[in-house]
């Protein structure tokens, strides 16, 4: 865990660590320069656990070169990323470890999750399961893994430590899950393990436009080595509007689709047992992309021209709407059983 100034929420978050069913842990926290009460905070809280560890910073050097400082040090062979105003549930790093110890192949896990405000009401439950393809298939686009819910290994496959990407400003967690996702599997759990806590002063609110810009560019390293060049650069408008939330264009309305068709069909027929899945997904990565970021919804030239264009993605979008909404069940070929 790394925290600065974090309070509010401090002692919730760190008990919910502590209180957790699995017990032969350490738990390393960074003060990242906290001058409110956390530094007082912490220490009455390793007084009353010897298997708190504080590590502080005499300046501020942002959360992830202070989660580097703790990667440093850390001695178990797996590692439980926790955030100070978040809440784990008392199961969490048990069902994390089994998963994790159970398959070898495996570098990361996380969990479905439940979002939270300031007061710790629920504001809604995100509960999707996914396998290692489908992760990785959703890693191409965006960052699919609640960070703060994740649990990987110490050490990549060559044995050198696991560590975060300072040259990133932000998002290095996606950098960083994309890199693992070149030597190992990943999944997520159906499991409602972690609570997360939505407010003003994540790191996506209060510097979006920054975060977002280095998302595209991940994502788009991502693609390129998925997909030839042609189909990444016809991907790109899609991109900027799903990312960047810029205007959608007519004219790059049928190089998206036919770069997603030719995608589609590349990922069906090696995969032809998820192509409900895939036809799915695409549809709502068009959809999400140009209609609604990139507005062209409010648009009646570019939504009728979407509607033709785009034709043969319009029944999968259909029933992918009706799985979001819940009125059709999760279909296991779309929610593919994880554990």
């Amino acid at each position: 865990m790394a925290v600065r100034n974090g309070a509010e929420h401090l002692e919730e978050a760190v008990a919910s660590i502590l209180g957790q069913s699995f017990r032969d842990f350490e738990f390393l926290i960074v003060d990242d320069g906290s001058d409110d009460a956390t530094p007082e905070m912490l220490a009455q809280l390793a007084k009353g656990d010897h298997r708190i560890e504080i590590i502080r910073n005499d300046v501020s050097l942002g959360p992830y070169p202070s989660a580097n400082r703790a990667l440093e040090i850390a001695r178990a062979p797996l590692i439980a990323r926790m955030d100070a105003d978040d809440i784990s549930a008392p199961e969490r790093l048990a069902r994390q470890v089994a998963f994790l110890e159970a398959r070898p192949d495996h570098m990361v896990v996380s969990s479905s999750y439940r979002a939270i405000d300031g007061s710790g009401r629920t504001l809604y439950v995100k509960r999707k399961p996914a396998d290692d393809y489908c992760v990785k298939w959703w890693l191409r686009f965006r960052m699919c893994l609640e960070h703060p819910a994740t649990c990987f290994r110490a050490l990549l496959p060559d044995g050198s430590r696991v560590k975060y990407d300072e040259s990133h400003s932000v998002a290095q967690d996606y950098e960083l899950f994309s890199r693992l996702a070149q030597v190992g599997k990943m999944a997520v759990l159906p499991e409602v393990l972690f609570s997360y806590r939505v407010h003003d002063k994540n790191i996506t609110a209060t510097r979006k436009a920054e975060q977002k810009s280095n998302v595209l560019k991940i994502a788009t390293a991502n693609q390129h080595r998925a997909f030839d060049t042609a189909t990444v650069d016809a991907l790109a408008p899609l991109m900027r509007s799903f990312m960047l939330q810029a205007p959608a264009e007519c004219s790059a309305l049928r190089p998206a689709v036919d770069a997603l068709t030719r995608m589609c069909r590349a990922e069906i027929a090696i995969n032809p047992e998820r192509q409900t899945w895939i036809r799915r997904q695409s549809a709502e990565v068009l959809a999400h992309s140009l209609l609604l970021n990139g507005g062209g919804i409010r648009d009646p030239k570019f939504l009728l021209a979407f509607c033709f264009t785009a034709r043969r993605f319009i029944p999968a979008l259909m029933m992918r709407s009706l799985e979001n909404k819940n009125v059709l069940p999760r279909i296991l070929e779309s929610y593919p059983r994880v554990g």
